[in-house]
């Protein structure tokens, strides 16, 4: 497309990332939002210098919580908030900041987290709305993926990450 994202064949919803020496592809054809992102470890230097651009007072104590080092914890969240926007996109085709959602909670052990809208973006993407996101963590890479019912679809279903 113009906007640089990539155009799948009709009745797919599809996500790509990509990063040093690995790539993501995340495919369905429900009608689902999704989107899907992998990332490299961001360097400790690097989470405390982005940290105040990537995440609310609130959010970074929870991720110093976290049983994790900070920078790996820093780039969950990043790639988390990555994977959202890109799952949003082609439904909304707005862009999104950082601020514009948060991390309420992420389940180590489970691989899972919730994250919630700040800001309304449509009648079907409104601020107050709560998204699950499930993730794997490498000693070096990070991996998320988000689902959603598209709009207009309120059927949930069932988790794509195997």
């Amino acid at each position: 497309h113009s906007d640089r994202s990539p155009i799948w064949p009709p009745g797919v919803q599809a996500s790509l990332s990509h990063t040093d020496g690995a790539a993501a592809l995340a495919v369905t054809r429900q009608p689902l939002c999704i989107g899907v992102d992998i990332e490299s470890v961001m360097s400790p230097r690097t989470a405390e210098e982005t940290a105040a651009l990537l995440m609310s007072d609130q959010e970074e104590v929870r991720l110093r919580a976290l049983p994790l080092p900070f920078s790996q914890a820093a780039t969950l969240l990043f790639s988390l908030k990555e994977s959202l926007y890109k799952a949003l996109w082609p439904q909304l085709h707005q862009p999104m900041d950082f601020p514009q959602a948060s991390l309420l909670e992420a389940d180590i052990a489970a691989g899972k987290a919730v994250l919630v809208l700040n800001h309304s973006f449509s009648a079907a993407f409104a601020a107050g709305m709560r998204l699950e996101a499930e993730f794997l963590l490498e000693a070096d890479r990070v991996l998320t993926l988000l689902t959603c019912p598209a709009a207009g679809n309120k059927k949930p279903a069932a988790s794509p990450f195997r």
